[in-house]
Protein backbone atom coordinates (compact mmCIF):
# COMPACT_ATOMS: atom_id res chain seq x y z
CA UNK A 1 0.00 0.00 0.00
CA UNK A 2 3.01 2.51 0.63
CA UNK A 3 6.93 2.47 0.71
CA UNK A 4 6.75 3.05 4.55
CA UNK A 5 4.20 2.32 7.58
CA UNK A 6 4.01 5.86 8.28
CA UNK A 7 2.30 6.26 4.78
CA UNK A 8 0.06 4.06 5.89
CA UNK A 9 -0.65 5.70 9.52
CA UNK A 10 -1.55 8.59 7.88
CA UNK A 11 -3.85 7.00 4.88
CA UNK A 12 -5.66 5.38 8.30
CA UNK A 13 -6.05 8.37 10.21
CA UNK A 14 -7.41 10.35 6.77
CA UNK A 15 -10.08 7.48 7.24
CA UNK A 16 -10.65 6.43 10.81
CA UNK A 17 -9.53 10.05 12.36
CA UNK A 18 -7.08 7.83 15.02
CA UNK A 19 -3.44 9.07 15.54
CA UNK A 20 -1.31 5.61 16.00
CA UNK A 21 0.52 6.57 18.46
CA UNK A 22 4.10 6.80 19.04
CA UNK A 23 5.64 3.48 20.92
CA UNK A 24 8.96 2.81 22.35
CA UNK A 25 11.34 -0.40 21.44
CA UNK A 26 11.23 -1.05 25.08
CA UNK A 27 7.20 -0.94 25.36
CA UNK A 28 6.60 -3.44 22.54
CA UNK A 29 5.68 -6.99 23.26
CA UNK A 30 5.07 -9.50 20.93
CA UNK A 31 4.48 -12.91 20.33
CA UNK A 32 6.69 -15.22 17.72
CA UNK A 33 6.90 -18.65 16.46
CA UNK A 34 8.61 -21.19 19.24
CA UNK A 35 11.45 -23.27 17.57
CA UNK A 36 9.32 -26.15 16.22
CA UNK A 37 7.65 -23.69 13.51
CA UNK A 38 10.92 -23.04 11.74
CA UNK A 39 11.64 -26.49 10.96
CA UNK A 40 8.21 -27.51 9.54
CA UNK A 41 7.80 -28.68 6.00
CA UNK A 42 6.40 -25.61 4.39
CA UNK A 43 9.54 -22.51 5.98
CA UNK A 44 12.09 -22.03 3.28
CA UNK A 45 15.36 -21.92 5.13
CA UNK A 46 16.33 -18.80 3.99
CA UNK A 47 13.13 -16.78 4.93
CA UNK A 48 13.10 -18.49 8.40
CA UNK A 49 16.98 -17.22 8.47
CA UNK A 50 15.75 -13.34 7.70
CA UNK A 51 12.57 -13.08 9.85
CA UNK A 52 14.89 -14.55 12.73
CA UNK A 53 17.73 -12.47 12.11
CA UNK A 54 14.87 -9.29 12.25
CA UNK A 55 13.76 -11.00 15.74
CA UNK A 56 17.21 -10.71 16.89
CA UNK A 57 17.43 -7.03 16.20
CA UNK A 58 14.15 -6.13 17.94
CA UNK A 59 15.44 -8.02 20.57
CA UNK A 60 18.93 -5.50 20.49
CA UNK A 61 16.61 -2.50 20.29
CA UNK A 62 15.02 -3.50 24.01
CA UNK A 63 11.44 -5.37 22.38
CA UNK A 64 10.45 -8.05 24.53
CA UNK A 65 9.70 -11.75 22.44
CA UNK A 66 7.33 -14.04 23.08
CA UNK A 67 7.28 -17.49 22.26
CA UNK A 68 4.26 -19.35 20.92
CA UNK A 69 3.32 -22.65 19.45
CA UNK A 70 2.56 -20.40 16.47
CA UNK A 71 0.48 -23.90 14.52
CA UNK A 72 -1.08 -25.59 17.90
CA UNK A 73 -2.04 -22.08 19.18
CA UNK A 74 -2.97 -19.37 15.74
CA UNK A 75 -3.21 -22.01 12.93
CA UNK A 76 -5.16 -24.44 15.52
CA UNK A 77 -7.83 -21.60 15.68
CA UNK A 78 -8.24 -21.38 11.04
CA UNK A 79 -7.23 -24.40 10.08
CA UNK A 80 -5.30 -24.53 6.51
CA UNK A 81 -6.33 -23.07 2.85
CA UNK A 82 -7.42 -26.91 2.40
CA UNK A 83 -8.51 -27.92 5.83
CA UNK A 84 -10.11 -24.71 7.39
CA UNK A 85 -12.47 -25.16 10.80
CA UNK A 86 -15.54 -24.32 10.30
CA UNK A 87 -15.05 -20.71 12.34
CA UNK A 88 -12.68 -20.02 9.23
CA UNK A 89 -15.12 -21.00 6.50
CA UNK A 90 -18.23 -19.20 8.10
CA UNK A 91 -15.50 -15.92 8.29
CA UNK A 92 -14.76 -17.16 4.42
CA UNK A 93 -18.12 -16.95 3.62
CA UNK A 94 -19.98 -14.60 5.96
CA UNK A 95 -22.64 -15.51 8.08
CA UNK A 96 -24.47 -17.68 6.21
CA UNK A 97 -24.05 -15.68 3.16
CA UNK A 98 -25.45 -16.00 -0.15
CA UNK A 99 -25.01 -16.30 -3.23
CA UNK A 100 -21.75 -18.13 -2.89
CA UNK A 101 -19.42 -17.39 -5.68
CA UNK A 102 -19.56 -19.65 -8.89
CA UNK A 103 -19.71 -19.64 -12.57
CA UNK A 104 -23.64 -19.43 -12.46
CA UNK A 105 -23.38 -16.17 -10.39
CA UNK A 106 -20.96 -14.76 -12.36
CA UNK A 107 -23.08 -15.60 -15.53
CA UNK A 108 -25.99 -14.07 -13.52
CA UNK A 109 -24.00 -11.17 -13.22
CA UNK A 110 -22.11 -10.56 -16.45
CA UNK A 111 -25.81 -10.90 -17.97
CA UNK A 112 -26.84 -8.02 -15.92
CA UNK A 113 -24.21 -5.26 -15.53
CA UNK A 114 -21.45 -6.86 -18.49
CA UNK A 115 -23.82 -8.37 -21.37
CA UNK A 116 -20.85 -8.31 -23.99
CA UNK A 117 -18.48 -10.28 -21.63
CA UNK A 118 -19.02 -14.17 -21.39
CA UNK A 119 -18.08 -16.67 -18.32
CA UNK A 120 -15.85 -18.48 -21.26
CA UNK A 121 -13.62 -14.80 -21.40
CA UNK A 122 -13.75 -14.58 -17.73
CA UNK A 123 -11.93 -17.71 -16.91
CA UNK A 124 -10.51 -18.44 -20.39
CA UNK A 125 -9.67 -21.84 -19.83
CA UNK A 126 -9.70 -22.46 -16.16
CA UNK A 127 -11.24 -24.95 -14.35
CA UNK A 128 -14.85 -23.36 -13.31
CA UNK A 129 -15.45 -25.13 -10.20
CA UNK A 130 -12.88 -26.87 -7.52
CA UNK A 131 -13.76 -28.10 -4.19
CA UNK A 132 -12.39 -25.18 -2.30
CA UNK A 133 -15.02 -22.88 -4.16
CA UNK A 134 -17.79 -24.98 -3.83
CA UNK A 135 -20.56 -23.41 -1.74
CA UNK A 136 -20.11 -24.48 2.15
CA UNK A 137 -22.65 -26.45 4.31
CA UNK A 138 -23.34 -24.13 6.68
CA UNK A 139 -25.29 -24.79 10.55
CA UNK A 140 -28.09 -22.37 11.33
CA UNK A 141 -27.05 -18.88 11.95
CA UNK A 142 -27.81 -19.41 16.02
CA UNK A 143 -24.56 -21.90 15.47
CA UNK A 144 -22.45 -19.92 13.36
CA UNK A 145 -23.12 -17.02 15.39
CA UNK A 146 -21.61 -19.52 18.34
CA UNK A 147 -18.77 -20.70 16.33
CA UNK A 148 -17.53 -17.52 15.54
CA UNK A 149 -17.76 -15.85 19.03
CA UNK A 150 -15.69 -18.92 20.35
CA UNK A 151 -13.23 -18.44 17.23
CA UNK A 152 -12.93 -14.56 18.44
CA UNK A 153 -12.96 -15.39 22.60
CA UNK A 154 -9.65 -18.54 21.29
CA UNK A 155 -7.75 -15.55 19.61
CA UNK A 156 -8.18 -12.96 21.90
CA UNK A 157 -7.18 -15.30 24.63
CA UNK A 158 -3.65 -15.70 22.51
CA UNK A 159 -3.19 -11.82 23.18
CA UNK A 160 -4.03 -11.74 26.54
CA UNK A 161 -2.55 -14.79 28.39
CA UNK A 162 0.56 -14.02 26.47
CA UNK A 163 0.68 -10.04 27.28
CA UNK A 164 1.30 -9.42 23.80
CA UNK A 165 0.12 -6.49 21.36
CA UNK A 166 1.01 -8.57 18.09
CA UNK A 167 1.71 -11.85 16.53
CA UNK A 168 5.01 -11.88 14.29
CA UNK A 169 5.59 -14.54 11.44
CA UNK A 170 6.73 -14.18 8.32
CA UNK A 171 4.16 -13.11 5.58
CA UNK A 172 4.86 -15.77 3.56
CA UNK A 173 7.21 -18.30 4.11
CA UNK A 174 9.01 -19.17 0.99
CA UNK A 175 10.85 -16.15 -1.09
CA UNK A 176 8.60 -14.75 -4.46
CA UNK A 177 7.37 -17.16 -6.99
CA UNK A 178 8.62 -16.45 -10.50
CA UNK A 179 5.96 -14.94 -13.07
CA UNK A 180 5.13 -17.79 -16.15
CA UNK A 181 4.48 -16.91 -19.83
CA UNK A 182 1.72 -18.55 -19.31
CA UNK A 183 0.28 -17.16 -15.93
CA UNK A 184 -0.14 -19.93 -12.86
CA UNK A 185 -1.35 -22.83 -12.87
CA UNK A 186 -4.83 -23.52 -11.39
CA UNK A 187 -5.67 -23.97 -8.75
CA UNK A 188 -2.46 -23.57 -6.92
CA UNK A 189 0.14 -23.35 -8.94
CA UNK A 190 3.37 -25.46 -9.89
CA UNK A 191 4.82 -28.15 -7.29
CA UNK A 192 8.07 -26.62 -5.54
CA UNK A 193 9.96 -28.34 -3.36
CA UNK A 194 10.99 -27.44 0.60
CA UNK A 195 12.98 -29.34 2.58
CA UNK A 196 12.79 -32.08 0.02
CA UNK A 197 8.86 -32.28 0.39
CA UNK A 198 6.37 -31.26 -2.48
CA UNK A 199 4.22 -28.58 -2.19
CA UNK A 200 1.79 -26.61 -4.08
CA UNK A 201 3.24 -23.25 -4.25
CA UNK A 202 -0.23 -21.33 -4.11
CA UNK A 203 -0.93 -23.45 -0.80
CA UNK A 204 2.33 -22.44 0.79
CA UNK A 205 1.89 -18.86 -0.35
CA UNK A 206 -1.54 -18.28 1.41
CA UNK A 207 -0.95 -20.37 4.30
CA UNK A 208 -0.50 -17.45 6.21
CA UNK A 209 -2.21 -14.62 4.77
CA UNK A 210 -5.72 -15.77 5.84
CA UNK A 211 -4.92 -15.99 9.24
CA UNK A 212 -5.75 -12.52 10.24
CA UNK A 213 -8.65 -11.59 7.55
CA UNK A 214 -10.85 -14.99 8.97
CA UNK A 215 -10.24 -13.28 12.23
CA UNK A 216 -11.24 -9.61 11.15
CA UNK A 217 -7.80 -8.78 13.00
CA UNK A 218 -5.38 -6.26 12.09
CA UNK A 219 -2.92 -6.92 10.11
CA UNK A 220 0.54 -5.08 9.02
CA UNK A 221 3.30 -6.62 6.72
CA UNK A 222 7.21 -4.75 6.17
CA UNK A 223 10.01 -5.76 4.77
CA UNK A 224 12.33 -7.58 6.95
CA UNK A 225 15.34 -8.17 4.48
CA UNK A 226 16.29 -10.11 1.23
CA UNK A 227 17.36 -14.00 0.48
CA UNK A 228 18.60 -14.76 -2.65
CA UNK A 229 17.99 -10.98 -3.60
CA UNK A 230 14.34 -10.99 -3.18
CA UNK A 231 12.09 -9.52 -0.26
CA UNK A 232 11.40 -11.27 2.92
CA UNK A 233 7.81 -9.69 5.00
CA UNK A 234 7.31 -9.55 8.20
CA UNK A 235 3.95 -10.19 9.42
CA UNK A 236 2.05 -8.49 12.49
CA UNK A 237 -1.36 -9.48 13.83
CA UNK A 238 -3.33 -7.52 16.41
CA UNK A 239 -6.60 -8.33 18.00
CA UNK A 240 -9.42 -6.78 16.01
CA UNK A 241 -9.78 -2.84 16.54
CA UNK A 242 -6.40 -2.61 17.41
CA UNK A 243 -5.76 -1.13 13.84
CA UNK A 244 -3.97 2.43 15.11
CA UNK A 245 -1.67 0.52 17.97
CA UNK A 246 -0.67 -1.76 15.18
CA UNK A 247 0.81 1.03 12.76
CA UNK A 248 2.37 2.58 15.79
CA UNK A 249 4.33 -1.37 16.80
CA UNK A 250 4.88 -1.02 12.67
CA UNK A 251 6.65 2.15 12.70
CA UNK A 252 8.87 1.49 15.57
CA UNK A 253 10.31 -1.76 13.95
CA UNK A 254 10.64 -0.41 10.74
CA UNK A 255 12.93 2.40 12.68
CA UNK A 256 14.77 -0.72 13.71
CA UNK A 257 14.70 -2.80 10.93
CA UNK A 258 16.04 -0.42 8.45
CA UNK A 259 15.01 0.24 4.64
CA UNK A 260 15.15 -2.61 1.96
CA UNK A 261 17.44 -1.32 -0.83
CA UNK A 262 16.06 -0.98 -4.07
CA UNK A 263 16.20 -3.46 -6.61
CA UNK A 264 19.33 -3.11 -9.12
CA UNK A 265 17.66 -2.45 -12.85
CA UNK A 266 19.16 -4.80 -15.70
Amino acid sequence: MARTVSDVAFLDAMITGEQAPMIEPRAIRIAIPSPEYWQGDSVDEGVAKVIQEAFAKLRAAGCQLVELDFNREVRGIVGTLVDPTPVTVIGASGLNALPYFSAENMAKWLRENAPNVTVDQMYRGRPKTHPLLAAPKLPPVDEQIKIVNEGARRYAEIFRSKGVAAIAFPTVPIPAIPLRPGGPKEPFGETITIRGKPLEEGKVILENLFVAPRMGAAGLSLPAGMTRGLPVGLELDAPPGKDSELLGIGMAIEKILGRLPPPPLK
